[in-house]
């Protein structure tokens, strides 16, 4: 959310007018994110337990240093303080997406970890769409500062494409971790990618979706801003060295699903760092 805030919504035309917003109350925008994120991964450590014992043995904290009660009442106690925050935002700009967006992933992520993390395809389109919901977020905080129709979807737009390179990214990227996490979840009972249709359907779907996901990426680019000089178009190529690493991990005979884990993750950070240099129109 930082780098879009100070990389692109500063930098590009008109400089300035899409950060409105004041700090203080983009923090709190922040501090939603974390908490509401913080909750998820705090009640999916309490229903994994089985599961990262045998994947994460060595990280594996539930029912050794952290009661399983314990968990409850943290996920509680961020969720109140996360969704609390987000009432006060919809209250002091009078919007409705300011409340809905933040109950809405706060459900989807208790769903998530009690019920769909187990069904192929659904926990795994759940994870990556949260994901992408993130820049989003941004906007619908940002949004009362623009009224106006045309105003809103100039910055908007943008936005939604962030959302989605993250929410294709991010997918392919928790199909590599289920591939990577076969073994506790067999062992679970979790019926996952893998596990349904073999490690060999998992590598073409991880490779298949990058490859979509730099191709659209790519093309949009080039039919975005034609007329920009292909010099220019370099400082945009940031996350693909790292998407070309992770197919190229994820289709060897044997798939180095760690590294292909990383190199996701790594073409993720790269896809909104590269707001403080791509060239501003």
């Amino acid at each position: 959310m930082g780098a879009l805030r100070y990389g692109w919504m500063e930098r590009w035309t008109p400089a300035g007018h899409y950060t409105q917003l004041p700090l203080s109350d983009f923090l709190l925008a922040v501090l939603v994110v974390v908490l509401l994120m913080a909750a998820g991964n705090v009640i999916n450590a309490y229903f994994d337990t089985t599961e990262d014992r045998i994947n994460k043995p060595d990280r594996a904290i539930v029912d050794r240093l952290v009661k399983r009660r314990v968990l409850i009442i943290a996920h509680q106690a961020l969720n109140t303080v996360g969704i609390g925050i987000a009432c006060f935002l919809a209250w002091k700009y009078s919007g409705f997406g300011q409340f809905l967006l933040p109950v809405t992933v706060s459900f989807l992520l208790w769903r998530y970890s009690a019920r769909w993390k187990s069904r192929p395809f659904i926990g795994n389109l759940v994870v990556a769409g949260l994901l992408g919901l993130v820049p989003i977020w941004l906007g619908i905080v940002e949004s009362p500062f623009h009224t106006m129709g045309s105003e809103r979807w100039e910055l908007m737009w943008p936005l939604l494409g962030f959302g989605g390179m993250a929410f294709g990214i991010g997918m392919a990227r928790e199909i590599a971790k289920d591939a990577r996490d076969e073994a506790g979840d067999r062992v679970a009972g979790k019926n996952s990618i893998p596990i349904q249709f073999g490690r060999h359907a998992a590598r073409m779907w991880v490779a298949g979706i990058l490859f979509s996901m730099a191709a659209v990426y790519v093309s949009s680019i080039l039919v975005l801003i034609p007329s920009m000089e292909r010099g220019m178009l370099l400082p945009w190529m940031s996350p693909l060295p790292f998407i070309l690493l992770a197919i190229f991990s994820s289709i060897l005979k044997t798939p180095s699903w760690k590294w292909t884990d990383r190199w996701i993750l790594v073409a993720l950070i790269a896809g909104f760092v590269q707001c403080f240099w791509i060239p501003a129109p």
